[in-house]
């Protein structure tokens, strides 16, 4: 019997990364966040059917009962003693057992839900989370003022930055007013003017305003100057609009939340995971990086997208960078693939997930893998890769 501690752990590439590198009878279990009292199975009741197809799996290749109990037993025990796994929760669980290896991540993502028997562990939906922008910024924007909200939460706001547009106009004339002034009578004399209007009350806001978001856009730029991560605007259609006009900020994100965030509607939290799912769809500056080092060589003799040729190609470190797309699979027998023997009483890969495959060899030789949906890998192909050399 194998005594394993369980820890809750959050993920990151490095993680995956990893998780990459542990070989031999590996299982993974996916489980998708679970409402209480929800019509879906809960996620013990989940797992201990996930635990029985995986000993079917694990019969088929050969395992005897006795190792078969023994890599199985942390996975019996976890279904009954944490109760985490009967309640209600709104992240995924990805857990992963091999021997003298158990852990189990914490997911703040809607995963698919599998449990797979390779001859490593199964990372393609951890990748599929890592491939997303995890460094969540949202910019609530409204006529009164703004907020700053990092990855759920209230952030404060630029050095020098008002916190509303009433506070700003109080401490800096704006950069345009639209006041012209006059004499008041026929001699100009030494006489003071007297300030008429030329613009109508809606177009002088709109400028204080435009004034106002040129000093938080130059606010956020200082503050953001390292990690230069994406931002999110969340506004009304007239406000989102100003600010776009009024950024320099590269990585303004070309999608917003368009609605008011002082509606009510909305928590600063469900605002973030609103601006997740938008970011999902853009990309990395490491994938766009990657991308026109990739999609921009197609066609020539470096660049791969036979599955079978990626996964030699990638068990032989010369994969630098793969892109593979969401959804997919194909098993086959990656062992037979690469040439590799296995000693007598090893997992063989003989019906493993090819993708899954590249993906980790590509990671085992310090490779970029980003696992991104169709519509972001051209020509169709399920998996593109860049041979080193």
């Amino acid at each position: 019997m194998t005594a394993i501690a369980i820890q809750f752990q959050s993920v990151s590439l490095e993680t995956v990364r990893r998780l990459a590198k542990v070989q031999g009878a590996c299982l993974s279990f996916y489980l998708p966040p679970y409402q209480h009292g929800a019509p879906d199975a809960r996620a013990d009741v989940m797992l201990r059917s996930f635990t029985n197809t995986a000993v079917g799996l694990l019969a088929r290749r050969g395992m005897s009962s006795t190792d078969l109990e023994d890599l199985l037993q942390p996975i019996r025990a976890f279904q009954t003693m944490d109760g985490r796994l009967q309640c209600g929760r709104s992240e995924s669980l990805a857990i992963f057992r091999a021997p003298g290896f158990f852990e189990v991540y914490s997911v703040p993502a809607e995963l698919r839900p599998g449990v797979f028997v390779e001859a490593a562990f199964h990372v393609i939906p951890l990748l599929e989370f890592t491939s997303t922008p995890q460094d969540i910024w949202v910019l609530a924007l409204t006529r009164k003022g703004v907020r700053v909200l990092h990855n759920g939460k209230p952030s404060p706001l630029p050095a020098n930055v008002p916190a509303t547009l009433e506070e700003f106009l109080a401490l800096a004339v704006p950069d345009h007013r639209l006041d012209n002034r006059s004499s008041a009578g026929p001699s100009v004399g030494r006489m003071k003017g007297v300030p008429f209007g030329t613009g109508s009350e809606l177009e002088a806001n709109n400028r204080h305003f435009r004034d106002y978001c040129l000093a938080i856009d130059r606010g956020l730029a200082a503050m953001f100057e390292q990690a230069k991560p994406p931002l999110v605007l969340a506004g009304a259609i007239a406000e989102l609009s100003i600010y776009r006009r009024a950024s320099t900020y590269s990585r303004l994100s070309a999608k917003a939340i368009v609605r008011s965030p002082d509606d009510g509607v909305l928590s600063d939290e469900e605002l973030t995971a609103a601006a997740a799912d938008l970011l999902r769809h853009d990309p990395s500056p490491a994938e766009l990086l990657a991308n026109a080092h990739v999609f921009g060589s197609i066609g020539s003799a470096r660049i791969l997208t036979e599955l079978n040729a990626l996964v030699r190609a990638s068990a032989r470190g010369k994969v630098g960078e793969v892109f593979i797309s969401t959804g997919l699979a194909e098993m086959g027998d990656v062992d037979h693939i690469i040439g590799r023997v296995r000693v007598e009483g090893e997992l063989v890969a003989s019906d493993d997930d090819l993708y899954n495959a590249v993906a980790v060899e590509t990671l085992n030789h310090s490779g970029e893998v980003f696992v991104v949906p169709p519509n972001r890998i051209p020509g169709g192909f399920g998996a593109v890769g860049a041979l080193r050399y």
